[in-house]
Formats: structure tokens, sequence, C-alpha cells
């Protein structure tokens, strides 16, 4: 038998390894004493071409770009698309010692606090940038702070040399309040510029160099922090005058913490060299890539990324969670001021990421990057196959991996005009349209008010369910009030006139409601997701909820004026911000289903739909949303179960021949409670609109003569009424997970 490896012998595999890797990294290249680019993909602009877009190229970008038409500038309009945001103070002063806090201030200037150090990268925090005032570009936003309402610092980083990246103003500001204790990382060749500002304390670095910064953390114990830096390539230029051209170093920054990393692109056009720092550092918690000044692009190529490439370099240096920044303060660029973010978005799409991995900030704003804004990256050789598989796009179409469609309209139309229809509700005729016999539906289908205290005051450490009605669904489980595709509104449709009418009353109002925390969306079908709800849950709560939704839903979310908008793709996960420690982190997953979407006439299948599985420190739960049965529901269980708790459709599901690829009936609703491993799963998806042709209470019957005939108790899957709150206690889950136990062994003898 071959013997392994000892650690020493592995060790040295390992050096020899990264030597070899080192050999094949790119270094700068110097030719008399100026530096070229080494990568042969663009070439930077002559003196002439600056010329020619200075003269010849169209103006697009919105506001002025000299400083003789400063006044004309329209301040309402830049403020209302622009805000510019006061530095909470609070906040600044304190971070989270175990996340990292990022705050955009504009253009290339970030303040990163990450394990115990405060970082500056590129700070400019003057009026204009340029040689002076009179021959410079005038900031069209302003600095949302100054220098002297910064919090300690530690370190400053700069990129290169170019006026919008170094202003001389703020460096001496910085040095005058800080001192020799700020720490300067810069290119090489910057060292003495520094110097005649009176930096002493510059690091001057040449590509994969690293310096690295200590300080005190516990003086008790003499506990030290240590973070390293590390000068990485970029695509670009330096100059500040007529005669230094390339004369300093131009590159990015790797910056590796105790427990973060961060990566700071400055200003570059892309080439190779991000794949490699990916390779060599990645993947990172965060990063700060360029997404504006990249118009004409023939001329801006070289130097400047447009936002595709800027998600190129995202996925090249593998960032959880990417800023965009170089945008929206100096008129750099001859494309419209609010492009970029624009154009970011259209990206995102094309490449199917979520908007939420890469995004924009307001001037001044910080972002807690904990858990929750972290989306989380699944290895492609788990999610991505056939057993984990992606929903396809196609042409902006979503379809389903493993085949199938939803039916035509004409295949609907005729189902519904041949199938007999068994509803049942009293009152339901053409001649009385929607004129429902309450008194009969308030005996078989009573609404309760919801018990408030028991809404205010969930079990601190149980699982609580309330069923508002159809789909929504409240649960409290883990510190956090979660509402699922809520509809809190007399009708679901486009309008009143040809929507379908509740004929069970709602049992509270949003205003009724405990704080929420969380909103999931299944898919965009009117039933499940409602333009009125989701606009008074926006006004009652604000930026409070954070909204989880199917991939393409972000923007139809963002008109109603959501705020904090999670767009996943299947199998991404994204942890909820509220808690910060690991202990009590809670994941929402969102998994496959078996649908489809619409909610107008060209927009067929062009948002995602799907279930959601939300894991707690405690507990988990299973939310199915809308669907036809399928064999996904096993991997869901494999990868994510068991769950204390599941919310499976159980309704509209006559005729069969038409809705058997959306819904499921109840004896597949059993088997989705089966395949996910749920110790209790409640029935949704009934009793409260008309969508279908089984009589109104034949879910809740059918579903117990299943689980009667498969020998399943009745306590683990049944309904509650509307209204009706139910505590999942820990003796539901141990009879659930004894009865699977007991199968196993049975099976398996």
């Amino acid at each position: 038998m071959a013997m392994g490896k000892s650690s020493v012998d592995q060790f040295f595999d390992d050096k020899v390894e990264l030597e070899k890797e080192s050999e094949t990294l790119q270094r700068a290249v110097q030719v008399n004493g100026r530096y070229v680019d080494p990568w042969g993909t663009a070439h930077m602009p002559s003196l002439f071409e600056v010329l020619r877009w200075k003269m010849t190229e169209k103006n697009e970008r919105g506001v002025r770009g000299s400083w003789k038409e400063l006044f004309r500038l329209n301040t309402e309009e830049l403020e209302q698309n622009l805000p510019v945001l006061t530095l909470d103070s609070t906040v600044l002063s304190s971070p989270p010692s175990d996340n990292i806090q990022v705050t955009w201030l504009g253009h290339a200037s970030v303040l990163v606090q990450m394990d115990g150090f405060n970082i500056l990268a590129d700070p400019i925090l003057n009026s204009y940038c340029g040689p002076t005032q009179l021959f410079s570009m005038t900031r069209y936003r302003p600095a949302p702070c100054n220098v002297n309402e910064l919090p300690r610092i530690d370190a400053v980083c700069i990129s290169h040399d170019h006026y919008d990246h170094l202003d001389v103003k703020t460096v001496k500001e910085l040095h005058q309040r800080f001192g020799d204790q700020l720490k300067w990382y810069v290119p090489n060749g910057l060292k003495s510029w520094m110097a005649s500002c009176g930096c002493k304390n510059a690091v001057e670095l040449e590509w994969w160099e690293e310096a690295e910064l200590s300080k005190k953390t516990d003086a008790e114990i003499q506990s030290h922090s240590t973070v390293k830096f590390v000068f990485t390539p970029t695509q670009h230029w330096c100059r500040r005058s007529a005669t230094d051209k390339n004369q300093v170093l131009w590159g990015s920054w790797t910056i590796l913490g105790s427990k973060h990393r961060f990566f700071f692109a400055g200003d570059t056009g892309y080439c190779k060299g991000f794949k490699q720092i990916g390779k060599r550092f990645g993947p990172f918690d965060f990063a700060a890539i360029p997404i504006g000044a990249y118009k004409p692009r023939w001329f801006a190529q070289f130097a400047h990324v447009d936002p595709k490439e800027a998600v190129c370099i995202h996925e090249d240096v593998q960032s959880h969670c990417s800023l965009g920044i170089h945008w929206g303060t100096f008129p750099t660029g001859k494309e419209h001021y609010m492009d970029p973010p624009k154009d970011l978005s259209e990206a995102l799409k094309e490449k199917e990421i979520p908007e939420d991995s890469f995004f924009t900030m307001k001037h001044g704003e910080t972002r807690l990057q904990t858990m929750g804004s972290q989306l989380e990256k699944q290895d492609d050789k788990v999610v991505g196959n056939e057993e984990y598989p992606k929903a396809v796009r196609e042409n902006g179409i979503f379809k389903i991996p493993w085949g199938g469609t939803n039916p035509s309209g004409l295949t609907a139309l005729k189902w519904f005009m041949t199938s007999t229809n068994r509803s049942g509700l009293p009152g339901f005729m053409v001649s009385s349209f929607y004129n429902y016999d309450n008194e009969e539906l308030n005996t078989n289908l009573p609404v309760l008010s919801p018990n408030k205290a028991a809404l205010n005051s969930p079990p601190p450490d149980g699982l609580q369910v309330t069923w508002i009605g159809h789909a929504t669904v409240l649960v409290q489980m883990d510190g956090l009030n979660i509402l699922t595709d809520p509809v809190f509104n007399s009708y679901c449709g486009m309008t009143r006139m040809v929507g379908v009418k509740r004929y069970r009353p709602l049992p509270c109002t949003v205003d009724e409601l405990p704080d929420i925390d969380a909103v999931c969306i299944s898919h965009n079908h009117y039933d499940h997701l409602d333009h009125t709800t989701v606009c008074d849950l926006n006004k009652k709560f604000g930026n409070k909820i954070h909204w989880y939704v199917p991939m393409g839903l972000h923007k139809w979310m963002s008109d109603c004026g959501c705020e904090n908008v999670v767009e996943l793709q299947w199998w991404n996960e994204h942890f909820h911000p509220k808690f910060t420690d690991q202990d009590k982190a809670v994941k929402f997953a969102f998994t496959p289903a078996q649908h489809w979407c619409r909610r107008g006439i060209n927009d067929n299948n062009k948002v995602l739909w799907g279930s959601w599985s939300i894991i707690g420190p405690q507990h988990r739960f299973f939310f199915a949303g809308d669907t036809g049965y399928c064999h996904i529901f096993k991997q869901i269980g494999k990868r994510y179960g068991p769950f204390d708790l599941a919310a499976i459709p159980i309704g509209a599901y006559a005729p069969r021949g038409l809705m058997q690829f959306q819904h499921v009936d109840p004896q597949e609703a059993v088997e989705i409670h089966e395949d996910v491993r749920s110790n209790f799963s409640l029935g949704i998806h009934w009793g409260t609109f008309n969508l279908s042709y089984e009589h109104y209470l034949d879910p809740p019957k059918e579903l117990s003569a299943t689980l009667d005939r498969k020998g399943i108790p009745q306590t683990e899957f049944h309904t509650i009424k509307h209204g009706e709150t139910k505590v999942i206690t820990s003796e539901v889950t141990k009879q659930a997970q004894a009865r699977r136990s007991a199968v196993v062994f049975e099976s398996s003898h």
C-alpha cells in the first residue's frame, strides 16, 4: 500500500507550485524609466486622439463639463437622481468587528472598514479634480463629508496618479489630521511626490509586492491585528504633467485581513490580469470596480472598462459582492451620467447574475457587508449539473431544464369550456356573479381574527405559522417575521373588473401585521404577487423589509419603491442581514419548482419561478409556492432537509389534464412532503380564490384520505383556518422523525 505524503512533503510541494505560479504572473514592464502596457490588448490614446475625442465626440452625459458651465447644472434633477447622504458618524466610528463595512464617498473614493482597520482608497474630497480649479473638472455631486468628519484612518491606498484619483489638497488635509500614524500605500514611482506633501510613511510597491500593517487591538493581552496590502495589476496609464508620462506605475489593491478580503480595482481597461488576481487571492468578500467613463468606446476602451467588462472583472476576481464606482461625480466620460448603473443592470441580466451581487450606492451611503449582503457563490461542481440544475434562459425566456411547458391559452380555454365545474361555491352563478353565500362559507371556512398577542410575541425558541389565505403565510422563526406571496387585496388580477374576487375575507390588514423582516415571492402570477399589497407593505415597513424574489423581478419591485430587493437564480443563497453573528444567521435559498410566469401579453416566462428554503440556526422552513410535481423536490430535501415546517399547495388542481403540469393535487402534495422531508406541512393554495374546477372543500378531504392510505399521521400534514396561528412543537418533529426512521429501518431489512 502506498504511503501518503507527510505534512512536510506537502508543504514543499505547495511551495513549489506557488513558485511556479509566481513565475507566470505578469510583471510591470519599464523601459527607459517609463512603464509600458504589458498586455497588448489595446493602446493608450495619443494626443491626436485626445483632441479628436474632445472636439468631435457627442456629449451624451447630461451634465455640464467645464467650469464655465458650472452654474447651468440642473441641481434639482441631480439631487433627485443622485442624492448625497450625510455620513452616519455613529456607524462609521463603531463598525462591527466581525464584518466588512463599505462607504462610497463619490467617484473612486471608498472607505473600507474591515478586521479592525479603516482604509481609504483614492480619496478625493475636493470640489474639483485637476492641477488648478481653472483647469479642472468640477464635481457635479458634492462630497458627502470633509476630512475632519471621517473616522480614524489607518491606511490610504492610491491606484495611480491621475487627478481624479490623487488630489493634493485631500492628501495634505489627511496628513494634517492624522500625521505620521497614517500609512500610505502607493505605486512605484510615487513616493517622492508623497514626501513633497509631507507624507513620510509611504510604502511604494511594484505589481504583486506585499506589505503588512499591524496594530494593537487589546493592550492588556498585547493582541495585534494585521492586514496585508498587495499591489496588483491593471491596464491603465499615468500622467500629471507634460513630461512625466508613465513614470509612475498604476494598479489595483488586494487587501487581505484576518477574516475578510477586499479588492479595489482603481481605474482600468479589461485585461487577463484579473483572472490571475482571482486565482491567487480570491474569492473576495467585497470589490470596488469602476463602471463609468467608458464612452466613446474607441477612445476609452484601453483605460476604462464599460459595465459589461466590469461584470467580467467581478467574475474573474471571484467577488461575492461588488460596488460600482468611478461614476456619478466628475464628468469624465461622454455617456449619460445615469447610464453606468443602467448598463450594469443590463449586463447582469445578460449573464443571469443577481443584481444584489453587483450594485451601486448613493454618495455617502454605508453598506454593511454581512452574510446578509454576501451572495454566496456555489460550487459549480454541485450546482448547475443534472442533480442540482439551474433554470435555462434562452433569448430572455426561462425554460424548465427537465422539459415541459405551460399550457397555451387555447389549451386552457378548451379545458375550461369542456370540463365540468364542480367548485360548488354557494351562490357562484353567472346570474349572480361573485354573489357568494357568506352564511354557508362562514360555517365551512371560518375566518379568525389573528391573535395579536401571539403574533407580537412569538415563542423565542419556537416556530409559529399563521395562514392569511391562499399562498400567504406568516412564519415566525429564529428571530425573523417572514411573509410568503402576500396578497392583502379583495381580488387578484390586473384590475378589479377582470380579476378573481376573494370568496373568504382577509383575517387582517397590512397595518395589523407585526414588523415584517422578509418577504418571499415565488413567482409573478397575480394570485401570488399583488401590486397594491407590495406598495402597502413598503409604505408601512419601508427599508426594514428585505424582498427575496426570483430572477427577472428586481425592476418590477424597484418600480414599486422597494429598496432591499434580493434577486436570485435557483440554488443561490443569501443571508438576511438582521443577524451578523454566524450562530444566529438565517439563510434564504431560492430553490426550483415546476411552474411558469406571466403578468401581461408579451412577458411569458421572462421572470423565473421557484420555491424557498429558509435555513435558520434552530429551524428550517420550506415554501413550495406554486408547482407541479417533479423530481426536484427530492434534491431540495437532500440539500436542505429535513424541514421543521413546509407550506405546500393542495388546491387548484382540476381539470387535471390542464393543471397537472403547473399545480399538484393533494396526492402529489404528500409526495412533496415526503421528498423534502418535512416534519409538519401546512396545506395552502386553496379556500380563498376560485381558480379551478374541484369542489372548494375537496383539497383538505383529499389530503386527509391520501395520508390515511399512506399510513402517515394526520398530525404531520393538515390545514388550518384563515387567520389561525399554529406553533410547531418539538413533539410533532420527533414523531415525524421517528416515523421516517422506522420506514427506513423496515425498507433496509
